[in-house]
């Protein structure tokens, strides 16, 4: 859209040919283009389904079903990989809704709401492949259209991330850790393991080779971990630039001795 004044939203929708169409409400400039492209979706094909999720999506799911009837289901809270799977299978075997963990959805002229997932290891099905990114580009013969961002060919970026959630509590911020604890999940922040972390750079090292944002703190983490990260980056022979986030300033000790 951004790339080309003759874009055409309707005839690129038009084209989609899928029962369910998922759309991104995780922070709330997302709205007004997420309800958007809803009602865009269901005028063209009216009997698919339209699932959202996100941050924004989870804290007014209510309001959101209540007062939004192009949107058929949201899968609220964060770590819902899994429950996306089994929404995926539901929905294919026309199965009972009431199944999906996290699921608000309707049925009767009523709207329901299914209760989390417990899951001991929601860290399990995280994973940030670009190799899938690049082969759906070429399979669908639409390389614009999974791009990140509108700059991403000429200046691309691969990411990953140590956790989810954060351990902060800034008042302006709808993922804080009190926001994440009482609507997205029960534990804040839950880190991921560190091969996984640096099994995912190496990926976009053997697909994109491109620098890698590293998403987290890794200072907070503690330094049994940030050395780990780095250990494993070193062990697999990564060479790639690295950005990193830090909350509260490191101080050079991190760094001392790490790579």
């Amino acid at each position: 859209m951004l790339s080309s004044d003759r874009f055409d939203v309707e005839k690129y929708i038009k084209n989609i040919d899928a029962e369910i169409f998922g759309i991104d409400l995780h922070w709330l400039p997302h709205v007004h283009g997420a309800f958007n492209i809803a009602r865009v979706i269901k005028r063209i094909h009216p009997n698919s389904k339209i699932l959202m999720g996100g941050f924004s999506a989870s804290y007014f799911s209510e309001d959101i079903m209540l007062n939004n009837q192009s949107v058929d289901f949201i899968l609220a809270g964060d770590f819902v990989e899994k429950q996306l799977v089994t929404l995926m299978k539901s929905i294919e075997s026309n199965g009972n809704l009431e199944y999906v963990p996290n699921l608000w959805y309707r049925k009767d002229l009523k709207i329901h709401h299914n209760s989390p997932l417990k899951d001991p290891n929601p860290t399990d099905a995280v994973f940030i492949d670009y190799s899938i990114l690049i082969k759906n580009a070429i399979r669908y013969h639409d390389i614009k259209g999974h791009i990140p961002y509108y700059s991403w060919i000429k200046n691309p970026t691969g990411m990953t991330l140590i956790q989810r959630g954060c351990q902060f509590n800034c008042g302006f911020c709808g993922g804080s850790n009190y926001a994440y604890k009482n609507k997205y999940f029960e534990n804040s922040p839950v880190r991921r393991d560190p091969k996984r972390v640096v099994e995912e750079i190496e990926i976009v090292q053997d697909t994109i080779n491109a620098p890698v944002f590293i998403a987290g703190d890794l200072n907070q983490a503690g330094k049994e971990y940030y050395m780990q990260v780095f250990r494993e980056i070193k062990e697999r022979g990564i060479d790639l630039p690295l950005l990193t986030e830090y909350f509260v300033p490191p101080g050079s000790r991190i760094f001392s001795g790490t790579i």
